[in-house]
């Protein structure tokens, strides 16, 4: 379905500024996600491991009242500042690269296949279904190096 319709299209790669200019912009629209968000995560956080020190208290204690999302917020900026909001961004920002990286992938992979297919002669059909589908696959392989992934665990 999807190689029906980009069967029209001309698939062109682009010059080496285009090209580093789309990853830049992908890289500082992730970063600023990133760090805009960052602040609602570490709430959410905060609320939903709050209760679980409920589990090793008393039966009988009743069970603590869970803070909304200004309580949450305020308890944080009273005992760790401003900084609190912003805990786990280092590990949040390696792993921006992901998708930057991913992408950039796919792009040279799908170039490559194009590129080889024309030389071969082939004029109906360039992409299949099948060609996407692998192309995603090995994109998201190549991205997947464990330092990205490992850092999320180790600086938490």
């Amino acid at each position: 379905m999807l190689a029906g319709l980009v069967a029209g299209l001309r698939f062109s790669s682009l010059c080496l500024y285009h090209f580093f200019l789309a990853k830049a912009n992908f890289f500082l629209a992730g970063t600023a996600t990133t760090v805009i968000s960052n602040p609602v995560w570490v709430i959410q956080t905060s609320q939903t491991v709050s209760g679980m020190d409920a589990g090793f208290a008393e039966a009988s204690a009743p069970p603590p009242r869970r803070l909304g999302l200004c309580a949450t917020a305020a308890r944080l900026l009273r005992t760790g500042g401003p900084a609190a909001f912003f805990r786990g961004l280092g590990p949040a920002l390696v792993l921006v690269a992901n998708p930057v990286l991913q992408y950039t992938v796919f792009e040279q992979l799908k170039n490559a296949l194009v590129r080889r297919r024309r030389m071969a002669g082939r004029v109906g059909m360039l992409l299949t279904d099948w060609d996407f589908f692998l192309l995603g696959a090995f994109s998201k392989f190549g991205r997947s190096f464990w330092p990205s992934i490992n850092s999320m665990t180790k600086w938490c």
